[in-house]
């Protein structure tokens, strides 16, 4: 009887180490998962910027010759308004001296 008891006692000792045993795998196991998923969410997130980063560049290579271009159009109009002016100013000094000739 108390042979009995003691094998008892023990199968339930071994029981118990063995359940303690599987709950610290599984929360091992759940903890390891968790890592993985944050892993994974880390290179995820890393390759997403890297394509936003792309895509930016990309976007920027494309309207940087659109830029140059205003640039140049803002440029020549500016050109024009400065011939123009210089020809008035020409046109007037023109007319001066043929008012002084007059006179």
């Amino acid at each position: 009887s108390a042979q009995l008891l003691e094998e008892r006692a023990s199968a339930q000792l071994l029981e118990e180490r063995a359940s303690a045993q599987l709950l610290e795998e599984r929360a091992s196991a759940q903890l390891l998962e968790e890592e993985s998923v944050v892993a994974t969410d880390t290179v995820v997130e890393t390759y997403n910027e890297q394509q936003l980063s792309e895509e930016t560049a990309d976007k920027v290579e494309a309207v940087e010759p659109l830029q140059l271009s205003q640039d140049e159009e803002e440029g020549e109009e500016l050109r024009n308004m400065t011939q123009e002016v210089e020809t008035e100013g020409n046109e007037e000094e023109v007319e001066q001296e043929e008012g002084e000739e007059e006179e």
